[in-house]
């Protein structure tokens, strides 16, 4: 992946971009099983192994990722630009309350809703943030767009904890995983912030100060203190 992002909770696996994993399947536990027999056979060297890896393993086709509500510290609205929108000013971290989506290959695009708040979703599906993050990205990649999505909606819907943003900032991290995409840093960014003005912020993954529309970020050199919410 091109773009970098923030990691959640460190105790749930996950790759370097924020994805966690959950595809430890009947099949791989097996393959795992005689690929440590196999390399204790031949005594295969980690480095061997690693390289064996990339080669023989069988590719992640479920990618399930968070999607952390987000809360604005502070929030100034300045002046009005030429286009029409405001400039903003604003400190955004993210909490451990969070939204889930999981992806899955599939001949078609589709979105499934659950969890405490997915009804209210439903009631309103023609135009879901998330089939339009899916729908853009699959655009910018010169692709089909054809995935299983699944939305585990925990944040509540207008509460002001940008779910629908991250959502789709989880939506293009997932997809660019299992269509194994690497969109230019640029051009995903931009495609976020046409989704929204939180997008950016939490696609990045990382408490910033925000300003411009929503695209100038600024990560915080140190980590705030947790606090209780």
């Amino acid at each position: 992946m091109g773009t970098s992002f923030g990691e959640w909770d460190d105790t749930l696996k996950h790759d370097s971009n924020g994805v966690e994993l959950y595809h430890l399947t009947l099949m791989q536990i097996y393959w795992n099983h005689l690929k440590k027999s196999w390399n204790a056979k031949h005594q295969i060297s980690s480095e061997r192994q690693a390289n064996l890896d990339i080669l023989l393993d069988p590719p992640e086709n479920i990618i399930t990722v968070r999607a952390p509500a987000k809360v604005n510290l502070y929030l100034h609205v300045r002046a009005r630009r030429a286009d029409g929108y405001h400039e903003l000013d604003s400190l955004i971290v993210f909490t451990a309350l969070h939204d889930q989506i999981t992806v899955a290959p599939q001949d078609c695009l589709t979105l499934q809703e659950s969890g405490p708040f997915g009804d209210h979703l439903r009631r309103d599906s023609g135009d879901n943030i998330v089939l339009r993050a899916a729908n853009m990205l699959a655009t910018l990649a010169g692709l089909r767009a054809k995935a299983k999505i699944s939305l585990y909606k925990a944040l509540p819907i207008a509460a002001g904890l940008g779910g629908g943003s991250a959502d789709a900032a989880a939506t293009l991290r997932a997809l660019c995983r299992l269509w194994l995409i690497d969109p230019k840093k640029e051009e995903l960014e931009a495609l976020a912030l046409s989704l929204g003005a939180d997008v950016p912020v939490c696609l990045n993954g990382l408490a910033a100060h925000v300003g411009g529309i929503g695209e100038v970020l600024n990560p915080l050199s140190q980590p705030l203190p947790q606090m209780p919410l």
